[in-house]
């Protein structure tokens, strides 16, 4: 049995589980589900769509930078449109073609083939170790109460473990150790550790605003208040990574809102947690589906035969 056989089977598998799993808890809920009511607050959409946006312009910022502390440059512009048009990859089996869009369009903007594929490995190798300590930062901090004092202890820890690990040498290290999974040479990470810090501060940046857009979703369907803000973005956070590491899932669909309605605070009613976790899915998508598209006009335009790019002020 071919490898790709065996990922569709788990993901069948794992998709008739999540659907036992929210058949049941639909079931146990239905008498409270039926008498929901929702209100609309179309303020709340747009600063989630706004939260959105950012959250990409930090991504494509820091794809910017970090070609750019490697010896390439590209504008920004260029960066948008080789950071988001690859994100249709995500909704595709594999997780390499994303990997493999942002190089070749890096390439395709002048960076050169090695650089460009070093680093579309590297950046979303950063941005799983910047949300995996969100997520471990979450999990601890929302069992602190069972850690009595020792909860600042247990974090300090994890954050020192966090920092060492980025360490160059140690980085290196587990980067090759990964890349043996694809049957890659190994190569040296070639950033200090105070750039590497850096672009996982980018990437952790990002997924926040990621998750403080899908509290204002979740707040535009009347779901939580200001004080839920945080445990629900970091349960969102959360919930994005464990997708994001499921290979058998494109696009992390199933994984994650399995995981979400785990983790979202239980004081959220049945019928608002459903919204939540399944209308966000379908919200978030729309809403990359259509930064994708202003993704591919800008790719577009940038091949008409006119010079490239005439936007002195936000190039330089």
């Amino acid at each position: 049995m071919t490898r790709n056989k065996i990922k569709n089977i788990v993901f069948l598998i794992f998709l008739v589980v999540a659907g036992y799993f929210l058949y049941g808890y639909m079931r146990s809920n239905w008498q409270k589900i039926q008498h929901e009511t929702f209100h609309i607050e179309p303020w709340n959409f747009m600063l989630s769509v706004l939260a959105s946006f950012s959250a990409w312009v930090i991504v494509a910022y820091s794809w910017k930078w970090f070609l750019r502390k490697l010896g390439q440059q590209l504008t920004f512009k260029q960066s948008y449109v080789a950071t988001m048009l690859p994100q249709l990859g995500r909704y595709v089996p594999g997780k390499i073609w994303a990997i493999l869009g942002t190089q070749y369009y890096s390439e395709k903007f002048g960076a050169t083939r090695d650089t460009a594929l070093y680093a579309s490995f590297l950046n979303p190798v950063c941005f799983l170790l910047g949300t995996a300590f969100l997520g471990v930062f979450y999990i601890v901090w929302s069992g602190q109460m069972l850690l009595d004092n020792w909860g600042w202890v247990v974090l300090a820890v994890l954050t020192g473990v966090f920092l060492m690990v980025i360490h160059p040498r140690i980085f290196s290290l587990l980067v090759n150790l990964v890349i043996r999974i694809f049957h890659w040479q190994p190569f040296t990470v070639r950033l200090s550790y105070g750039n590497i810090l850096v672009l996982i501060i980018f990437q952790m940046v990002s997924a926040i605003f990621l998750g403080v857009s899908f509290c204002f979703f979740s707040a535009a369907v009347g779901g939580i208040t200001w004080g839920q803000y945080p445990e629900v973005a970091l349960s969102f956070v959360t919930a994005a990574i464990i997708g994001n590491i499921s290979v058998f899932a494109p696009g992390g669909i199933g994984v994650r809102e399995s995981v979400l309605m785990i983790l979202l605070p239980k004081s959220i009613s049945p019928g608002i947690l459903l919204v939540m976790v399944f209308g966000g899915r379908i919200w978030a998508t729309v809403v990359q589906l259509a930064a994708i598209g202003i993704a591919a006009l800008i790719n577009t335009k940038l091949f008409t035969g006119r010079q490239p790019y005439e936007d002195p002020v936000s190039d330089q």
